[in-house]
C-alpha cells in the first residue's frame, strides 16, 4: 500500500463516548490508507484523556475548552464536536474557520458551511444512493421503518443518565434520515399518534398521501447490536425493502436483491459498526451532507411533536 507522508491533524472535542468512537473510525481508515496523522483532543476529564493515551499512544496532544477561540494559528484537517449541544453553535463558528472539514456530532438547525456535516449517521451508507436511484421510479403510498436495540433506557424520552436522550431522540432523527435523503419531496411530516408501552415505541406519521410507521423496540436481551429496517410500499403494493446492508425488492412472487458485497463495498474499520464507518469516510472523502437544512428543521420538529405526544 503506498503510504501518505503527509500528516493530517485531527481536533477531537470532547472525549466520552462519541468522541472515542469518531476519533477511533477516522483514525482507523487514515492507518488503512496509509496516512500519518496526529490528534489534539480538547477534554477536561482526567479520566478520558488517560484513555486517550492508552488508544492514541505518541499520536496525542491535548488542550483546554478555554483555548479553542485562540486557535486561529492552527488548521486542522478534520474536526469532530461531540461535546453537548450547548455550545454548539459556537463550536461550530470556530471549526469553520480552523478546520477543512469538520463533522457536528448531534445535527444543529442553522446553516452548516460546504465543510460542515451534521451527525445523522445512516444517511452517509453508500447503499443509501442506491436506494434512491430504486425509489426514483416509484410512487410511495407508505414507509415502514423497525428498529431492535440491546439499549436499556429508563423511558423513551430520557437519557440513560440524564435527560437528553432516550430511543427516541437517540435513534428517531437515525431512522427517518434514510427516508429523507431517499425521498426528497418528503418535506412535511406530522405525528398522528405514539403509543408507548414497555420496551416499544410506536409512532404513526403522515405527509399528504403517505403514511410511515415505525416500531422502535429498546431493552430487548436477545438482540447483539441495534438492527434497523426500512419498507417502502408502492402503489401497486411492490415493497422496496432495506436493512442497511441490502436492498431487496419484491414483486409479487419475484425478488431481486442488491448488496453491499455486490457493489464491492466493505468497512475499511469496523468498531460500532457500519454506520460511523462510513460517516467517518464521508468526513474525509469531504461527500457531507445528504440531507438539506430544511430537513434537519423536519426531524427536529417530529422529535419535539413525539416526545410530547407521548407524555399525554
Amino acid at each position: 500500500m503506498a503510504k501518505n507522508n503527509q500528516i493530517k491533524q485531527i481536533l477531537i472535542l470532547g472525549f466520552g463516548r462519541m468522541g472515542i468512537s469518531h476519533a477511533l473510525q477516522i483514525s482507523g481508515i487514515l492507518s488503512h490508507r496509509g496516512t500519518k496523522y496526529e490528534i489534539t483532543i480538547l477534554e477536561p476529564s482526567f479520566l478520558a484523556r488517560l484513555v486517550a493515551t492508552t488508544i492514541f499512544r505518541g499520536k496525542l496532544s491535548f488542550t483546554n475548552f478555554e483555548e479553542l477561540e485562540c486557535m486561529a494559528d492552527k488548521f486542522f484537517d478534520f474536526a469532530i464536536d461531540a461535546t453537548p449541544p450547548i455550545n454548539r453553535d459556537q463550536n461550530k463558528n470556530i471549526l469553520e474557520r480552523i478546520s477543512t472539514s469538520y463533522l457536528i456530532e448531534k445535527p444543529l438547525l442553522t446553516k452548516l458551511s460546504k465543510n460542515g456535516m451534521s451527525g445523522y449517521v445512516l444517511q452517509h451508507n453508500p447503499l443509501v444512493d442506491q436506494l434512491k436511484q430504486r425509489l426514483e421510479k416509484e410512487k410511495i403510498k407508505a414507509i415502514e421503518i423497525s428498529l431492535k436495540t440491546n439499549l436499556n433506557f429508563k423511558d423513551e424520552s430520557g437519557w440513560r443518565s440524564g435527560v437528553h436522550g432516550g430511543v427516541i431522540n437517540e435513534f428517531l432523527g437515525h431512522l427517518l434520515s434514510v427516508p429523507l435523503s431517499c425521498l426528497p419531496d418528503l418535506q412535511y411530516l406530522s405525528v398522528e399518534n405514539v403509543i408507548s408501552e414497555s420496551g416499544r415505541v410506536k409512532i404513526l406519521l403522515s405527509s399528504l398521501s403517505l403514511q410511515i410507521n415505525l416500531v422502535l423496540e429498546f431493552g430487548s436481551p436477545v438482540v447483539r447490536k441495534s438492527t434497523y429496517n426500512w419498507s417502502f410500499i408502492t402503489e401497486d403494493n411492490t415493497r422496496v425493502n432495506y436493512d442497511g446492508y441490502q436492498i431487496k425488492t419484491k414483486i409479487l412472487d419475484s425478488e431481486e436483491s442488491l448488496s453491499m458485497a455486490e457493489l464491492g463495498v466493505s468497512a475499511e474499520f469496523y468498531l460500532r459498526g457500519f454506520d460511523f464507518c462510513f460517516q467517518g469516510a464521508a468526513l474525509i472523502d469531504g461527500k457531507g451532507d445528504k440531507m438539506q437544512l430544511r430537513q434537519l428543521e423536519l426531524i427536529d420538529t417530529v422529535i419535539n411533536s413525539v416526545i410530547e405526544i407521548g407524555k399525554k
